[in-house]
């Protein structure tokens, strides 16, 4: 019978043929395609679908038969018996193929003929493969309670799968030592945990271990990757368009590969050799033919540097195939270069110029258990939280005599299942972490940072931790959170989507997702934009006007007949002109093995953002706190005093110098300075947190104190420190220090005038700087029938000199509904985004005698009623349960307002007088966040604190940073928090 090629018309015969090709292809990625339906197994194949289209049926072949006849009669099971039970034992009675690749071919044929992608979420049996090879891996070293319920568990989810149990129970009792043989001949000897320390040296070095000697030029092309290892089709493809994209865009320019982990199933040799370094080796050398001579003065590079960190795929083998891998990307792909080694699964690779650095982390070897996943995943089969959900709420139908110990049982097991099974957010090892906080540090790296990770640091869609906030991983940001102010973003992967986060949400600038560069994701199992927490939110450049507005992620990003969403990817191009980093997100076409290629796939462009080389920049929507300590000083014999107040201090920065002016026992002006360009904060040294206080004790001229019985307001303009404070007599007066090289020289301007009478309160002012002048507000001294008082406001030029003479609007403030603004405290602060720009504005907060906060702003204030609506701030929170709740904030004690990091912060003192900071996000004109100012979150070795005080706060905006300056809650002593 001809057994040569055969196109067979039957639809199941014609996939199954397909799927032999593709498991033929695999085991023989050298031969063409002629070469590979000529093989004995595709002979025996076609030889099969032949007898089958004549209605006949093979018989078992003698032992001795041909290969042909063998590959025939195996088919012929594999097709018609419709499973891949018994048919697997007996495969590995004629073939040489280990059981590893048995088992790929199941899952080919099993995925094939049931309509599943591989590398989707619907392929149940390979990822089952995790939990196998991850059992397999660590049968020498695991407890064997822990294995024993692997191997339980593995039973017990045969039962779960829609295919006859007999083939994983076969697999797992019988087959699986020849499968343990095969894996570890296959990684070699040393089954151990493959983690690599900052420490480790081998022979091809003994240096310690820091950034890379190799320096990115400075206008280099990055192309990021994530989630990219399943050797699909549709990977290369997407690989190859990335890169002669790139190269053809700037022939010039060096381009550099970075990948963001996940090579799957397990990260087992051969799937790092196949599946990652094999497709790079052969898409460089297709570019290679077909753009040779595209650029004369700048021929293609095939060997481009190649960066890559693990996810938790490559650590379900412990890690051997992944490092394996590195090595050989050393050796073959680089030639040995040292300067470009990877050895760790982490590295820091930085621009030529200093400016820049990318700093990748392995957060996979914290996350490698397979058990605690399949697990998880057998919980998405069998709804454990809706099951004890519904039994807790029939428990809360019982009587009330019922005790309530027994009513809360239900909770008590789900929470027992989650304390075992997780998520956990992962963490770094603790020499690890220690490594990137000292490539971090100002003294070594005083440019921007490009964060990058295989796991999320949050999450809109993801439950990244079973405890609250079960959206972030504050392993991960208690580790780099301190760095945030310098920056610039942070890439992540694991979820099989894209995303650009909001910007400054958990006080990063910028937070990207790209973990779908090649996972077959699904909007219908996958549920990629669910929005399951609202804190967190998508940026509104993320679907921008390429798709004629459409504002339908899902369409956006596109799916194809399967229902696979396309694949995202960036490409990071440095700007030697301006430092900074644009960056293109693409989309790419899905396909799996159940699809028929698109007959011209190509790029489409989806977004485009740029990441500023200036820190100031950077946008904050929350803020991380340290300190919460006294601001202490030496006196002249040594001893430790505090700084004691009955008001709220008042501070500001001028020339890497911070000014605290205060109210002292004697209720008298007084002032202390810090140089802040010594303080060098960090996470991990509790001594190198405390700045350092200088008192210089009262404030006097002629040898009189300046009295007050209020808090004070101060800001600087040019190099001149304004300080508004309210005399004895209830009149607002001034007091400046001009502060030069040569010292300072104070002055005493004395009370506002308006004309030729004075300003009048009977509470403390408030100062900002708002397009070349400084407005004073405060409330007048006649209070209303509702016991708040009427908001009034000054103007001063900085440039005159002598008195103080200001113009007082005539009138009270109203808003543009005509409703006067009134209060019992006020807080001010000016936005000049540019000079005499459109969203320029100022910005007034009060709080009435509820507690209500309220805000307005005004592009002129010098108008009486030019300001907006005047409303009661409120934000959006999440709950544990994803549901959302509409916080209207309050305050118990005033608030404090001051730009940082492109937003507008306030800090406020809610009725426990614990501190929260809200942002005020000026894009999109909204509150967001108020989160408690939470100290020492850096710092693991420390329990969190809340830092608490009576008196409003006081805002300072530093170089790289704020500080928050405050009177204690149940002291005087002044205290300060640090971001």
């Amino acid at each position: 019978m001809n057994d040569h090629f055969y196109n067979p018309r039957n639809a199941a015969a014609a996939l199954w043929a397909s799927s032999a090709e593709r498991a033929a292809r695999t085991l023989n990625p050298d031969l063409s395609t002629n070469e590979i339906r000529n093989l004995p197994m595709m002979r025996g194949v076609y030889k099969q679908l032949r007898a089958m289209t004549a209605g006949q049926l093979l018989e078992k072949p003698a032992p001795d038969a041909s290969k042909e006849d063998i590959a025939a009669w195996l088919s012929q099971h594999f097709l018609i018996g419709g499973t891949v039970g018994v048919e697997m034992k007996a495969a590995t009675d004629y073939s040489d193929i280990d059981p590893y690749q048995l088992y790929l071919y199941a899952i080919n044929y099993y995925n094939d003929n049931h309509d599943i992608a591989d590398f989707s979420t619907d392929d149940i049996l390979g990822f089952a493969l995790c939990l196998i090879i991850w059992y397999i891996v660590n049968q020498g070293t695991a407890e064997v309670a822990e294995l024993n319920l692997v191997k339980d568990f593995l039973i017990d989810f045969v039962a779960l799968l829609p295919i006859p149990g007999s083939f994983l129970l076969e697999f797992i009792n019988a087959e699986v030592e020849a499968l343990a043989a095969a894996i570890h001949a296959g990684m070699g000897t040393d089954a151990d945990f493959a983690y690599r320390s900052p420490s480790y040296t081998d022979s091809h070095s003994s240096s310690p271990y820091v950034a890379l000697n190799w320096k990115m030029p400075d206008d280099a092309q990055v192309i990021m990757l994530g989630d990219w290892g399943t050797g699909m089709d549709d990977a290369k493809a997407f690989l190859k368009a990335l890169w002669k994209k790139a190269y053809q865009n700037l022939p010039s320019r060096q381009i550099v590969f970075i990948h963001l982990g996940d090579i799957y199933y397990c990260g087992l040799p051969e799937e790092c050799e196949n599946y990652f370094y094999d497709i790079f080796y052969a898409v460089a050398s297709e570019l290679s033919t077909e753009l040779a001579g595209y650029s004369s003065s700048h021929p293609f590079d095939p060997r481009p540097p190649i960066f890559t960190i693990p996810g938790n795929h490559e650590y379900y083998s412990n890690g051997a195939g992944y490092f394996k891998m590195l090595d050989k990307i050393f050796t073959d792909w680089n030639g040995g270069n040292q300067n470009k080694r990877q050895r760790c699964s982490f590295f820091c690779l930085r621009s030529n110029n200093g400016r820049w650095q990318f700093l990748g982390m392995d957060t996979g070897q914290a996350d490698h258990d397979a058990l605690s996943d399949a697990l998880r995943s057998g919980a998405d089969i069998v709804p454990i939280n809706k099951w004890v959900g519904d039994i807790k709420d029939w428990v809360d139908d019982w009587p009330s005599w019922v005790p309530s110990w027994i009513k809360s049982w239900p909770e008590s097991v789900l929470q027992v299942y989650y304390n075992v099974v997780g998520p956990h957010a992962p963490a770094l090892q603790k020499d690890e972490a220690s490594w990137h906080q000292d490539r971090l540090k100002s003294s070594e790296f005083s440019g921007s940072t490009i964060l990058l990770s295989h796991h999320q640091l949050f999450s809109q869609e993801a439950k990244i931790d079973y405890n609250s906030p079960q959206y972030l991983n504050l392993n991960l940001k208690k580790v780099f959170s301190p760095s945030f102010g310098s920056t610039g973003a942070w890439f992540w992967g694991h979820e099989h989507t894209y995303a650009m986060y909001k910007d400054g949400q958990q006080g990063l600038n910028k937070g990207r997702l790209l973990g779908s560069s090649a996972y077959e994701a699904t909007n219908e199992n996958d549920t990629p934009y669910a929005n399951n927490y609202p804190n967190i939110q998508f940026s509104p450049d993320m679907f921008n006007t390429y798709y004629g507005g459409q504002t339908d992620p899902v369409k956006i990003i596109g799916q194809n007949s399967s229902g696979l969403l396309s694949h995202a990817a960036a490409i990071l191009t440095f700007d030697d002109d301006t430092h900074d980093v644009q960056v293109d997100y693409y989309t790419f076409p899905a396909w799996s093995q159940l699809d028929t290629p698109p007959t011209s796939p190509s790029l489409t462009l989806i977004a485009t953002e740029s990441i500023s080389h200036d820190s100031d920049d950077y946008v904050s929507l929350s803020a991380s706190w340290i300190g919460n300590r006294q601001a202490s000083y030496k006196d002249s014999h040594n001893n430790t005093k505090n700084f004691d107040t009955e008001s709220a201090p008042s501070a500001a920065c001028f020339n890497k110098m911070l000014y605290v002016a205060y109210r002292n026992e004697s209720n008298n002006l007084a002032w202390f300075s810090s140089d802040i360009e010594n303080y060098k904060p960090t996470a991990s040294s509790s001594s190198s947190q405390n700045p350092t206080w200088q008192d210089h004790g009262q404030i006097e001229f002629g040898g009189n104190a300046i009295g007050t019985e209020h808090s004070i307001a101060s800001l600087f303009a040019n190099n001149v420190w304004y300080i508004f404070y309210v005399n004895t007599s209830n009149h607002v007066a001034l007091i400046t220090c001009t502060v030069k090289e040569n010292g300072r020289t104070w002055k005493n301007v004395g009370e506002l005038l308006d004309g030729s009478n004075t300003i009048k309160t009977t509470s403390a002012c408030t100062a900002c700087f708002y397009e070349g002048k400084i407005y004073v507000v405060y409330l007048d001294d006649d209070q209303n029938s509702d016991k708040s008082y009427n908001v009034k406001t000054c103007s001063y030029d900085p440039l005159q000199t002598g008195t103080m003479t200001a113009v007082v609007r005539q009138g009270i403030l109203q808003d543009s509904t005509g409703k006067t603004i009134t209060g019992i405290q006020v807080a001010a602060t000016g936005y000049s985004g540019s000079k005499g720009g459109d969203d320029n504005f100022m910005m007034l907060v009060t709080m009435d005698k509820d507690g209500d906060i309220k805000w307005t702003k005004t592009t002129d204030p010098d108008s009486n009623t030019s300001y907006s609506e005047w409303t009661i701030i409120n934000t959006t929170k999440a709950n544990s349960h994803g549901s959302t709740t509409t916080d209207y904030l309050k305050s118990s004690a005033g608030v404090s307002l001051n730009y940082f990091r492109g937003a507008i912060m306030m800090v406020r003192v809610d009725g426990s007088q614990y501190l929260k900071a809200v942002v005020f996000d000026l894009k999109e004109q909204k509150w967001y966040g108020d989160d408690p100012v939470d100290v020492h979150a850096n710092d693991t070795s420390k329990s969190a604190e809340i830092a608490q005080s009576s008196h409003f706060p006081s805002l300072a905006v530093v170089p790289g940073g704020l500080f928050l300056i405050y009177r204690g809650n149940t002291n005087n002593e002044i205290y300060w928090c640090y971001s």
